[in-house]
Protein backbone atom coordinates (compact mmCIF):
# COMPACT_ATOMS: atom_id res chain seq x y z
CA UNK A 1 0.00 0.00 0.00
CA UNK A 2 1.33 3.53 -0.94
CA UNK A 3 2.03 6.13 1.60
CA UNK A 4 0.53 9.61 0.88
CA UNK A 5 2.62 12.26 1.07
CA UNK A 6 2.44 15.74 2.96
CA UNK A 7 2.20 18.19 0.60
CA UNK A 8 5.61 19.90 0.96
CA UNK A 9 7.18 16.74 0.10
CA UNK A 10 4.78 15.98 -2.93
CA UNK A 11 5.60 19.65 -4.09
CA UNK A 12 9.34 18.99 -3.56
CA UNK A 13 9.38 16.05 -5.48
CA UNK A 14 7.21 17.84 -8.16
CA UNK A 15 9.82 20.81 -7.80
CA UNK A 16 12.63 18.25 -8.49
CA UNK A 17 10.74 16.16 -11.69
CA UNK A 18 10.72 19.68 -13.04
CA UNK A 19 14.22 20.89 -12.69
CA UNK A 20 15.27 17.26 -13.66
CA UNK A 21 13.34 17.42 -17.05
CA UNK A 22 14.41 21.25 -18.07
CA UNK A 23 18.23 20.18 -17.67
CA UNK A 24 17.05 16.89 -19.70
CA UNK A 25 15.26 18.92 -22.37
CA UNK A 26 18.01 21.53 -22.93
CA UNK A 27 20.92 18.99 -22.43
CA UNK A 28 19.52 16.94 -25.19
CA UNK A 29 18.55 19.79 -27.39
CA UNK A 30 21.99 21.47 -27.04
CA UNK A 31 23.78 18.05 -27.77
CA UNK A 32 21.81 17.32 -31.12
CA UNK A 33 22.33 21.06 -32.08
CA UNK A 34 26.36 20.72 -31.54
CA UNK A 35 26.59 16.87 -33.14
CA UNK A 36 24.21 18.59 -36.13
CA UNK A 37 26.96 21.31 -36.51
CA UNK A 38 29.83 19.15 -36.09
CA UNK A 39 28.57 17.01 -38.84
CA UNK A 40 28.08 19.83 -41.50
CA UNK A 41 31.26 21.14 -40.84
CA UNK A 42 33.20 17.78 -41.30
CA UNK A 43 31.21 17.04 -44.54
CA UNK A 44 31.47 20.52 -45.63
CA UNK A 45 35.61 19.47 -44.72
CA UNK A 46 35.03 16.27 -46.59
CA UNK A 47 33.80 17.99 -49.71
CA UNK A 48 36.15 20.79 -50.28
CA UNK A 49 39.43 18.01 -49.47
CA UNK A 50 37.70 15.34 -52.03
CA UNK A 51 36.01 15.64 -55.40
CA UNK A 52 34.51 12.51 -55.26
CA UNK A 53 30.24 13.26 -55.46
CA UNK A 54 28.28 12.67 -52.67
CA UNK A 55 26.08 9.23 -52.34
CA UNK A 56 22.88 11.26 -53.15
CA UNK A 57 24.57 12.53 -56.33
CA UNK A 58 25.77 9.46 -57.41
CA UNK A 59 23.29 7.24 -56.86
CA UNK A 60 19.73 8.24 -57.25
CA UNK A 61 17.18 7.17 -54.08
CA UNK A 62 20.91 6.60 -51.89
CA UNK A 63 21.40 8.66 -48.62
CA UNK A 64 24.77 10.11 -47.77
CA UNK A 65 25.79 9.62 -44.68
CA UNK A 66 24.62 13.10 -43.54
CA UNK A 67 21.48 12.34 -44.59
CA UNK A 68 20.96 9.07 -41.93
CA UNK A 69 22.35 11.25 -39.09
CA UNK A 70 19.87 13.87 -39.88
CA UNK A 71 16.97 11.01 -40.17
CA UNK A 72 18.35 9.27 -36.94
CA UNK A 73 18.09 12.53 -34.71
CA UNK A 74 14.77 13.40 -36.17
CA UNK A 75 13.92 10.16 -35.14
CA UNK A 76 15.13 10.77 -31.79
CA UNK A 77 13.92 13.79 -31.43
CA UNK A 78 10.13 12.53 -31.77
CA UNK A 79 10.83 9.98 -29.59
CA UNK A 80 12.14 12.29 -27.06
CA UNK A 81 8.96 14.35 -27.22
CA UNK A 82 6.94 11.78 -27.03
CA UNK A 83 8.59 10.39 -23.45
CA UNK A 84 8.34 14.06 -22.44
CA UNK A 85 4.65 14.28 -23.23
CA UNK A 86 4.02 11.36 -21.41
CA UNK A 87 5.43 12.47 -18.36
CA UNK A 88 3.02 15.49 -18.39
CA UNK A 89 5.17 18.04 -20.42
CA UNK A 90 3.63 19.73 -23.40
CA UNK A 91 6.49 19.60 -25.13
CA UNK A 92 5.56 21.16 -28.55
CA UNK A 93 4.75 24.75 -26.80
CA UNK A 94 8.36 24.62 -25.64
CA UNK A 95 10.34 27.19 -27.80
CA UNK A 96 13.22 25.38 -27.39
CA UNK A 97 11.41 22.43 -28.49
CA UNK A 98 10.20 24.08 -31.50
CA UNK A 99 14.02 25.24 -32.29
CA UNK A 100 15.17 21.76 -31.80
CA UNK A 101 12.98 19.99 -34.36
CA UNK A 102 13.56 23.24 -36.82
CA UNK A 103 17.28 21.79 -36.76
CA UNK A 104 16.20 18.00 -37.84
CA UNK A 105 13.02 19.01 -39.68
CA UNK A 106 14.62 18.72 -42.78
CA UNK A 107 14.92 15.01 -42.39
CA UNK A 108 11.40 14.56 -43.85
CA UNK A 109 13.00 15.91 -47.14
CA UNK A 110 15.13 12.95 -47.34
CA UNK A 111 13.51 9.99 -45.53
CA UNK A 112 11.61 7.46 -47.40
CA UNK A 113 7.44 8.09 -47.64
CA UNK A 114 7.11 5.22 -45.31
CA UNK A 115 9.67 6.84 -42.54
CA UNK A 116 8.10 9.43 -42.02
CA UNK A 117 6.32 9.64 -38.53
Amino acid sequence: MRKRMPGRQRASRSYSLLLVRSFVRCRFAALTQELLSTVQKQSSLLRKMTKAPTASASTPGAMSDDDKILVQLYLDVQEFAKAMSECGVKISQLEDYQRLFACVADAEKVMPPRAVV
